[in-house]
């Protein structure tokens, strides 16, 4: 997080005062960048015009407060647009360590992650998978768990935006 968003996180303000729409685990690649482009494609159309920022969130890695940086709608549609370039994005990034992309009034806070775990006997080359969450006020809360259905998705988890992000601090 950025200082702006662990201040709102901490005080129970915008958008920590709504809920979190998450996967309830991690999810294969190729559905993983599908439910991603239909979620990005869900906060384009509730507000276009809207001037984007990206930022590194160490929250659950270990809660170093970051800067966030001007991006647009246009990086981040090319980012989903293959799970190549979603995979490239976290191939060397540290564990738990999320992209955050946000507008500038920050009503909501969409969080993506990709893991790619260790090989183990039973599974000598594990797939990377991803897993996201998006943090927002209600209405724009079940538009995006519809979203996320509409990937393919049946059970996304829909949680109290507070409760979440304290259950996962690592700082």
């Amino acid at each position: 997080m950025d200082a702006e968003f662990d201040r709102r996180w901490r005080e129970s303000q915008p958008p920590f005062d709504g809920l979190t729409v998450t996967l309830n685990d991690y999810i294969s690649l190729p559905l993983f960048q599908r439910t991603l482009v239909a979620v990005v494609e869900r906060l384009y159309a509730y507000r276009p015009e809207a001037s984007l920022f990206h930022m590194m969130d160490w929250h659950e890695h270990d809660g170093f407060i970051n800067e966030a940086h001007p991006y647009s709608w246009e990086k981040l549609r090319a980012l989903v647009a293959s799970t190549e370039n979603i995979q490239d994005r976290f191939y060397l990034a540290d564990t738990y360590v999320r992209d955050g992309i946000f507008p500038a009034d920050r009503n909501y806070l969409l969080r993506y992650y990709v893991d790619f775990p260790d090989a183990t006997p039973w599974e000598p080359t594990p797939l990377p998978a991803g897993i996201m969450d998006v943090t927002c006020q209600h209405p724009l809360a079940l538009q995006i768990a519809d979203a996320i259905r509409t990937a393919g998705i049946s059970n996304p988890e829909i949680l109290p935006a507070k409760a979440f992000f304290d259950t996962r601090y690592a700082g």
